[in-house]
């Protein structure tokens, strides 16, 4: 956690969106990664929100698993914002959270499938609300690790449907994090949204490497 902790500390995001942290698991002698992280990040800088969820859908049978249960995904910040909280109804991995970062924009952050039968289905489920938000007038933001080891092709209807715009560049490769050969953690915005800088952070402390969002 001091490597990310680190991170975080350099880098000073508003708000950090975690996938695979772990609360609390007998096979990681139960420590709390998130309590961890909070402990070490706040020596020296504030951050004073932090909540985590378990990321598996309700009906999964991983969150009654000891090794499984504490497996989350969770946010950082900086400041209190308001969440939401949304469910893929066919995927192991269901959650989605959603962050208002303020007046009329969004963040989704989500932990998409191995398999690109059950993401289709996903993009279909996360589609309708993420339509919705833009009839409300919200522009959005949508970022997490889309498992896409077949190639970008299979995120391209849902990007045609939702008329959101990926930023990640060819460059911005994340997996795996000792020899990052794919771009696989992705974000994907509304045109309105204008973005100054995004990049990858050489540090190796996950399988995947973390990436930078700079929004003006």
């Amino acid at each position: 956690m001091k490597i990310f902790a680190d991170v975080i500390k350099k880098e000073k995001p508003d708000v950090c969106c975690l996938l695979e942290i772990n609360t609390g698991a007998l096979n990681r002698m139960c420590v709390n990664q998130m309590k961890e992280l909070v402990s070490e990040v706040n020596k020296d800088v504030s951050y004073p929100f932090s909540e985590t969820r378990v990321k598996y859908s309700h009906n999964s049978i991983l969150r009654k698993l000891p090794l499984f249960s504490s497996n989350s995904s969770g946010i950082l910040a900086r400041k209190s914002f308001e969440v939401k909280i949304h469910s893929f109804e066919k995927s192991a991995k269901g959650l989605v959270y959603e962050i208002i970062l303020k007046d009329k924009l969004t963040l989704f952050f989500a932990h998409f499938s191995l398999w690109n039968w059950i993401r289709r289905i996903q993009y279909q489920e996360l589609l309708k609300i993420i339509l919705k938000r833009k009839t409300e007038g919200f522009d959005v933001i949508l970022c997490g690790d889309f498992n896409l080891f077949g190639g970008q092709e299979d995120s391209e209807k849902f990007l045609q449907d939702s008329e959101l715009i990926l930023v990640n560049k060819a460059s911005d490769k994340t997996f795996p994090a000792c020899g990052p050969k794919r771009v696989i953690d992705l974000f994907l915005v509304s045109k309105e949204v204008n973005v100054k800088n995004i990049h990858a952070v050489k540090k190796v402390f996950s399988d995947h490497l973390p990436v930078v969002l700079d929004i003006l």
